[in-house]
């Protein structure tokens, strides 16, 4: 049996995908699947395990309060939402799916921290703007770099720096 599944991840921005599914398979793979598509449709690097699927029967319409409803959704749903890795899709999904329903929502940490701030939109929003300007997480920078950079300064400028620390000179 065939699984037509609207999937969500409420996220800025919010990745909508439907997947098409053996109902014999386990949740785990259906967790592999829309991880997948995550990077390779929106290019959104999150580790498979931070990702949680819920079964969830949210109206898709009206679409331009979606997100707002479905962290709603996730503030108040019940921990049998919540679903197992190791189930069947069969089991968790034993009626017909209504086309007009998110029959799956994702989530992850960075929407379990927007469940504080279902009645504020400003605070969402200032949260939104600070991950926007936050220093990325990756570590391009090479601190021995910027040594040489600041030795290159001192010389261009000929003042007096404190010296560095760093080794390398």
């Amino acid at each position: 049996m065939k699984l037509n599944l609207s999937c969500y991840f409420p996220v800025e921005p919010p990745f909508f995908t439907q997947i098409i599914f053996e109902g014999n398979l386990k949740v785990d793979l259906l967790l592999r699947e829309f991880h997948k598509r995550l990077k390779e449709e929106v290019d959104y690097d999150v580790p498979l395990r931070d990702l949680v699927l819920y079964k969830a029967d949210v109206k898709i319409e009206p679409e331009v309060d979606l997100t707002d409803r479905v962290i709603q959704w996730l503030r108040i749903q019940p921990e049998a939402a919540k679903l197992s890795v190791l189930r069947n899709i069969k089991d968790v999904f034993t009626e017909a799916l209504p086309n007009d329903t998110l029959h799956i929502i994702v989530a992850n940490a960075e929407t379990k921290e927007l469940l504080d701030f279902v009645d504020d939109p400003q605070a969402r929003s200032r949260i939104q703007i600070k991950k926007s300007t936050s220093p990325p997480t990756c570590h391009l920078f090479n601190p021995h770099e910027f040594c040489r950079a600041r030795q290159a300064v001192r010389q261009t400028i000929i003042q007096p720096l404190p010296i560095c620390s760093c080794k390398e000179r």
